[in-house]
């Protein structure tokens, strides 16, 4: 490849609208001319949010009506703000797409609620124009989702997570021994109040011991076996608040101090300084507050620290803003482990949480944001 298409496919989420415009023709074009050489036959599309839009034209290219998209394509909607949907000047799509540009191309996104009234191609309204079946990724924000996509009628199909990927090796084999089936039928897990409970605090306390070891050999702090430990890990976007339990530090010490400790991760966007500056302050309140209170900071956040932490902290912590939280499965991967959340009432955690009894709710489903 020419040097400047390398650059085009080196970096996600990387440079100018004419970068990002010539990526989401490669994942869309490319991605269906890609299975067409590897000889796969296309029997229908899901389009994870507008990124790959152009996909839908390409197969109107080889030979599908729009009929046929509208029957055979679900486009999914997450993100529950119009200013996180791609949108590309309608003269850089024309010189990108060529002739796979459709004439109709401006009334399909106004048709379909474009709050800019097609001012700019809206990559997801021009997707849910095409697709016909939408979906978002909880009930909550499928409520959300219908105020951007106008009379588009969105079903929630809530988020999940992969039960065994997300099921530290010590828990699995608790559930080996006591719940048949789990595996082959994850709706099994639902009889998990029969499990015994001795045995449960013994997986517990193992798992809560592999996430010490594991915190000491990766930032040098030593947490306590005897403090409840929270954990806080995801993408470091601003709307998550990943520093409001800082807050307030004398308020936090008269709660916390010698009984709680924390262990945070998650890395921010490459551009969002906002994501990087809440870590920064993290470490902050961190240093003011660490003989009362150990706070550890994980770097390098991957798939291994989610599961040393989604299994072995006590309680697991999350307070976006409502309703920006479109599903938040990190939670779920906690309950997995038997770990409960307290949690706002946003995402998932809205069609799951019986306050005081799988875990807790943070006010009580608020949109307006009240940090303190």
């Amino acid at each position: 490849n020419s040097e400047s298409h390398q650059k085009l496919g080196a970096r996600l989420y990387g440079g100018d609208d004419s970068v990002r415009i010539r990526q989401e023709y490669l994942l869309g074009v490319g991605g269906v001319k890609l299975l067409h050489l590897l000889e796969k036959e296309i029997d229908g599309l899901h389009l994870n949010e507008g990124h790959c839009t152009f996909a839908l034209l390409e197969m109107l290219k080889m030979g599908w009506s729009r009929e046929d998209l509208q029957k055979r394509t679900l486009f999914t909607t997450h993100t529950p703000v119009p200013a996180g949907h791609d949108r590309f000047e309608w003269d850089d799509v024309k010189s990108v797409l060529g002739d796979l540009f459709p004439n109709d191309a401006k009334e399909l996104v106004i048709k379909a609620g474009d709050p800019e009234n097609g001012n700019r191609c809206s990559m997801s309204h021009l997707a849910v124009a095409l697709s016909t079946s939408v979906n978002a990724v909880s009930k909550l924000n499928a409520d959300v989702a219908m105020t951007m996509f106008d009379e588009q009628v969105i079903q929630p199909i809530t988020n999940g997570v992969h039960h065994i990927t997300w099921t530290s090796p010590v828990m699995a084999s608790y559930f080996d021994q006591h719940l048949n089936g789990w595996r082959t039928q994850p709706e099994s897990i639902a009889n998990a109040k029969t499990l015994p409970t001795e045995e449960l605090n013994q997986a517990r306390a193992t798992t809560r011991a592999q996430l010490r070891e594991y915190v000491l050999s990766t930032t040098g702090v030593e947490l306590s076996p005897d403090r409840l430990t929270i954990g806080f890990a995801r993408r470091f976007a601003t709307y998550k608040r990943a520093n409001l339990v800082f807050k307030d530090l004398e308020r936090l010490r008269k709660i916390g101090a010698g009984r709680i400790q924390f262990v945070f991760s998650g890395k921010a966007h490459p551009r969002d300084q906002g994501g990087k500056q809440l870590i920064r302050e993290i470490f902050e309140s961190a240093e003011q507050i660490a003989d009362e209170i150990p706070v550890a900071f994980i770097e390098n956040y991957d798939m291994h620290t989610g599961l040393m932490m989604t299994s072995g902290v006590d309680i697991w912590l999350n307070n976006p803003i409502r309703p920006m939280e479109a599903s938040g499965t990190s939670g779920m991967k906690a309950a997995m482990n038997g770990v409960p959340n307290c949690s706002i009432l946003d995402g998932w955690w809205p069609e799951a949480c019986i306050h005081g009894v799988n875990g807790w709710a943070i006010g009580n489903a608020e949109d307006d944001r009240d940090d303190d």
